[in-house]
């Protein structure tokens, strides 16, 4: 019935609203619902409760669904009449209910509640006083009608037009419903939209496809079905004609004619299988129910997790882990992640909110809480110690998820740390609580097998050697540079494993995190290096052999090194340049200098960083040093100098630094070449080139004419632009 038609009847009683409610309407319209959508939501959850009432009951009243025992939503929309009509079969309102829960906010308090909203929208923990939701029809409609029976009253019509008051009247139908609750909306002329079929099952499918109830749609499609051969069968000469045809008539093909057949269609066919025991459902069931959620029809997830919260805070989740990261991953880190929806009680809230720290956002999956306190327009989550509670319980869980999957499988965990590991590094790096377990999922390149995927810590830690107190590792921009480094090569030839890092996050990670299980990171290019055996004693006969030629080095290289020391790391190279300590690695130096948007803090510091002076490390038993050992300081000339300046130089090039001077390095090279052939150090290339021919007469005109008109278009763009400004 519209609203006119419930105001003309004979036993209509007008009431009117509650004082505060036409502040309610101008706040939700204008506040605190950003999306017209929405009362669509409310309408289905409000349908959702009713449902849950009659069900309860019907646990101790065995007559409480005599009337319809069909729990059930339905939705119709009727472009005629500009309406759209949601049914439910739940426990419906008397007269007195429609009253009290349609015409008030709360029993009390309302003017503080309102209050609250108005002045704080993100302050609020208060929802539910029954009707609230209802009114965000008037985003959409300008008349509502409500139509309700429940078992202990007669059917009664409730209708408003979004003015001070509403009229409630006995509805002359009689009891239509059975039981259960009919809103009718009368949509505004800009609301139209929603009288379109696909924009309904859209809906419903964003906000309300797991509700636990069916939802049904007035939907039309087509059909084909035998077309008939005659309308009038009262008609006596078809008659006669049909008997004479007998049996042959039947023999031809009936004609099929395509035909618009309307009927309802459940639309919110997919289960929530969260709800369920874990143990019932199969792997193939999870996958397609990822592939729902994820919108990837295709895809298999590579591990999941279904968990189940109890105890003061009860939720269920299933979580997932999709086998491809996104490519911008890293860069949308400062983005709410929009890949876990939220619901309570099956009913979609959101899926704009922060449950996982940024690392674990690639997650993927649903939470369902039962008693998550939300706003007033539960559009947006409350900073709550239940949320707070099931972010931690979850945390732990995906990290369980991990460790079971490396555990289990070593291709699909190798695919799964390709894609995110990264993440679990930022992880570490950002988190103290989960550090050492996310430590445990990491993986690198090694030198045990470079082409593996990776090594584990844990593995690492078991194939030490018996006096090794370091976990050694090499940062570089990839295995083969880290494999020609010097620093290696002492390390391997003893038998020692060395970490590969290779992401350039990894050196930040290992900053972070100093140790795993008792045992430190040692980087082998910088500091003196331990290996915690006879090695570390040293040789005072070898040290005063080599003391002239330290001391004469430090002094040839001053601007670049602090002191000259005998290698513990070389092995088949004559040099190598160490970091201090605290000091920048090569690898650092260039990541740092890599760097896009100039800061001047941190230019500072990387130039303060870089202009610490280095270690050199020589090789005794290397021929160029033992050579340069065996000359006296006084046969050190000029040539011997350009020499040891070079080899530095190449040598800061195989130690991952970058060359402060590239040209003065290069002419370095060219006069030792020149040496080297024979050709005169002062002889100059004759340069004998032709220069071009300038522009003539005719290209210098035709460039004015197309810089001309070109200027014209920009003013024209100009003026368009302003004109859209103004």
């Amino acid at each position: 019935m519209t609203v006119e038609q419930v105001e003309q009847l004979e036993d209509t009683e007008k009431f009117t609203f509650q004082t505060e409610i036409s502040r309610l309407m101008s706040l939700i319209i204008n506040s605190l619902y950003k999306t017209r959508e929405i009362f669509l939501r409310e309408l289905i959850s409000n349908a959702s409760d009713a449902l849950d009432k009659i069900r309860f009951m019907a646990l101790t009243d065995s007559t409480a669904l005599a009337s319809n025992d069909k729990l059930s939503i339905s939705i119709a929309a009727d472009p005629e009449s500009k309406t759209i009509t949601i049914t439910d079969t739940g426990i419906g309102m008397t007269r007195e209910q429609l009253k009290q829960n349609l015409g008030t906010i709360a029993k009390s308090g309302t003017s503080e509640f309102l209050a609250k909203v108005e002045s704080s929208k993100d302050d609020v923990n208060q929802i539910g006083q029954f009707g609230v939701g209802f009114y965000s029809v008037f985003l959409v409609a300008d008349k509502v009608t409500v139509a309700s029976k429940s078992n202990d009253d007669d059917q009664y019509i409730w209708s408003s037009q979004a003015v001070d008051d509403f009229v409630i009247a006995k509805d002359p139908r009689g009891n239509t419903l059975g039981r259960g609750t009919q809103i009718t909306l009368h949509l505004k002329e800009d609301a139209e939209e929603f009288l379109n079929e696909s924009s309904l099952r859209e809906l419903v499918s964003k906000y309300s496809e797991f509700i636990n109830f069916p939802i049904y749609l007035w939907s039309s499609h087509e059909e084909e079905v035998p077309k008939e051969q005659a309308e009038d069968d009262d008609d006596e000469i078809v008659e006669e004609n049909l008997e004479e045809e007998g049996e042959e008539s039947k023999k031809g093909e009936e004609e099929i004619e395509t035909r618009t057949v309307q009927d309802w269609e459940r639309i919110n066919t997919q289960k929530p299988i969260w709800m369920r025991n874990a143990k019932e459902i199969e792997d193939d069931e999870y996958v397609e129910f990822y592939r729902a959620i994820a919108k990837e029809p295709s895809a298999t997830p590579l591990s999941w997790t279904h968990v189940k919260g109890e105890g003061d805070t009860e939720f269920r989740s299933i979580l997932y882990v999709s086998p491809k990261a996104d490519p911008n991953f890293f860069q949308n880190l400062a983005d709410k992640a929009r890949n876990v929806r939220l619901f309570v009680k099956r009913v979609f809230i959101t899926d704009e909110f922060e449950l996982f720290p940024k690392w674990l956002s690639f997650l993927k999956g649903i939470v369902d809480a039962d008693d998550l306190p939300l706003n007033v327009s539960r559009e947006t989550l409350q900073q709550h110690r239940a949320l707070r509670t099931i972010s931690k319980h979850l945390v732990k869980k995906a990290l369980d998820m991990f460790h079971q999957l490396a555990k289990d499988d070593d291709e699909k965990f190798g695919q799964f740390f390709k894609e995110y590991g990264s993440a679990l590094k930022f992880g570490a790096i950002e988190s103290n609580t989960h550090r050492k377990k996310i430590a445990g999922l990491l993986r690198f390149p090694s030198s045990y097998d470079p082409t593996a995927p990776g090594v584990g810590l844990d593995g690492y830690i078991s194939r030490m050697k018996g006096s090794q107190k370091s976990i050694f590792y090499l940062a570089g921009m990839s295995v083969d540079e880290i494999e020609q480094s010097p620093f290696l090569e002492r390390l391997l030839a003893r038998g020692y494993e060395v970490l590969y890092l290779t992401d350039p996050i990894d050196e930040m990670l290992i900053q972070n995190m100093p140790g795993y299980n008792g045992k430190m990171f040692a980087n082998v290019a910088k500091g003196d290096l331990k290996f915690g055996d006879e090695e570390e004693m040293v040789d005072e006969q070898l040290e005063e052999e080599y003391e002239p030629l330290q001391t004469w080095l430090k002094t040839t290289l001053a601007d670049e090194i602090d002191k000259v020391v005998l290698s513990k790391r070389l092995t088949t190279s004559p040099m190598a340049i160490v970091a201090a300590d605290f000091g920048l690695t090569g690898h650092m130096e260039r990541l740092m200098a890599a760097q896009g948007q100039s800061n001047k803090d941190r230019d500072m510091m990387l130039n303060f960083m870089k202009m610490q002076k280095k270690t050199l490390e020589i090789n005794p038993k290397h021929p160029i040093i033992k050579s340069l050992a065996g000359r006296s300081i006084e046969d050190m000339d000029e040539d011997t100098k350009q020499l040891v300046q070079v080899l530095y130089e190449t040598t800061a090039i195989r130690s991952g630094y970058p060359l402060q001077d590239l040209n003065a390095f290069t002419k370095r090279v060219e006069t030792i070449i020149r040496k080297g052939v024979g050709a005169s150090l002062d002889e100059q290339v004759e340069v004998d080139v032709e220069a071009a021919p300038e522009k003539s007469e005719e290209e210098k005109q035709a460039d004015e004419v197309f810089l001309k008109a070109s200027q014209e278009d920009h003013d024209e763009e100009e003026d368009v632009y302003l004109h859209d400004e103004l």
